[in-house]
């Protein structure tokens, strides 16, 4: 299992504004397919926001849906044979339109699916328009930790969990307050996987805030 690290945009959010929406609807974040094609279910993904000069941990979640999917990508995913069924429990919120500070989508149907991110991506991969793919589940907040080194990035990087714990152990015992760390902490994709289960959704209309 793989911890990744990804940047929140200050052109869009606040920490608070973010952790405010986060905690009302859980993380949903934008993801390129060759990136997802290495992620799998139960991947942490640390959250960070630039402040000032450096940046700072506030945040995780787990990755447990798949969003954003066109109505191409779902008919893709079904002939993959993949699909185990359709969640009649969670379509209450079908058609509901969601504003967030980077954009605003209208739910679609949720489906349970029954193979790893790299088999979806692979699907997804044979679309013309897969829609906008996004990764999401549900938000925690952390203890904020101060990254001094690491530059402010787009998308989602390996992260050395372990080794970034134990500066955050040590910057503590130094009384920093927020604990302040100087490394990087990148590292290379996990080799234990989650389980080859999860759910997909389909996210209608999808717009960025511009």
């Amino acid at each position: 299992m793989t911890t990744w690290l990804h940047y929140i945009g200050r052109s869009y959010y606040t920490e608070r504004g973010f952790v405010r929406e986060a905690r009302e609807y859980g993380v949903t974040r934008r993801v390129s397919l060759k990136t997802l094609k290495r992620m799998q279910w139960g991947d942490r993904v640390i959250l960070a926001i630039r402040d000032g000069a450096t940046s700072i941990v506030f945040g995780q979640f787990t990755i447990t849906k798949l969003s954003g999917l066109s109505s191409e990508a779902i008919e893709a995913i079904e002939r993959a044979g993949i699909v185990t069924a359709t969640l009649a429990s969670d379509q209450s919120n079908c058609g509901k339109t969601i504003k967030r500070g980077c954009g605003c989508y209208t739910i679609g149907f949720v489906i349970a699916v029954e193979a790893d991110l790299e088999k979806l991506a692979a699907a997804l991969d044979e679309c013309d328009d897969p829609g906008k793919p996004m990764i999401g589940g549900p938000f925690s907040e952390r203890e904020r930790v101060r990254l001094k080194k690491i530059k402010h990035s787009m998308g989602f990087r390996p992260f050395d969990l372990e080794a970034f714990e134990a500066a955050v152990a040590e910057s503590r015992e130094a009384l920093a307050r927020p604990p302040t760390v100087s490394g990087f902490f990148y590292s290379k994709v996990g080799e234990v996987t989650a389980p080859n289960a999860g759910l997909a959704e389909t996210v209608v209309g999808y717009e960025r805030r511009t």
